[in-house]
Parts: C-alpha cells; structure tokens; sequence
C-alpha cells in the first residue's frame, strides 16, 4: 500500500482523531460486517459457504426433497382424485375433504418453497 493509501485507511478508522487506531476502533470498524456475514451464514443454515463441495451436497439434498415432495404429492392428488379443487367449492360441507385440500395445500405450498430455494441456490 502507499503511504497516502494508509493514511486514508487510518483517518477512515481513528475515530478519535489521534493518528492511532486502537484495537476498540478496529473492532467497531468490522463489526458490522461481521453481524452481516453471521447473519447470512445463519440463513443459509450453516452450511459452509466457503466449501464448494458442501454447496453441491446441500444442492443435490434440496433437488432430492423438492422430487420427494412432488411423488408424495402426486400420490395424495391420485388418492384423493384431486379433491382440493373441487372442496373449495364447498367450503364446511365434507370436513375430512377440507383437512386433505388443506394438506395438500400444505405440501403444494412447501415444494413451492422449496422449488424457490433450490433456484436461488443455483
């Protein structure tokens, strides 16, 4: 770095102006980004980021859980002959119909979720 380069580092730490950075002003100056990237590294659900491998392996689970989902909703709509279509056209009058159309709702709206995790993934 130049000398002009530190200078301007400096001054963009030093809060107090005194032409020292202390530890107190490094870690004030990077902790933000630090809450930033565990925060983000949370979400992802701790899976290391940094590690291609682990990346493809949480790909490849998600791909295997949105096509697990879709047989298991398939077989329900098969089971059931796609009775949510036609329950909520008659809303409270099968209650054991709304419990399923709910279900698979359920389980529509969850490879839904999942669909869009795996997209974002890649």
């Amino acid at each position: 770095m130049l000398d002009s380069e530190i200078d301007a580092l400096v001054k963009a730490i030093d809060k107090d102006a005194n032409g020292m950075v202390s530890l107190q002003e490094w870690v004030a100056t990077l902790q933000p980004k630090l809450d930033i990237e565990k925060d983000f590294r949370q979400i992802m659900c701790n899976v290391n980021i940094d590690d291609p491998i682990d990346l493809e392996e949480k790909a490849l689970d998600l791909k295997f859980r949105t096509s697990r989902l879709e047989s298991e909703l398939m077989v329900l709509r098969k089971a059931n002959g796609d009775i949510g279509n036609r329950v909520r056209g008659n809303k409270g009058k099968n209650l054991q119909h709304v419990k399923m159309a709910d279900k698979i709702k359920s389980l529509e709206d969850k490879l839904t979720a999942k669909q869009e995790e795996a997209k974002l993934e890649k």
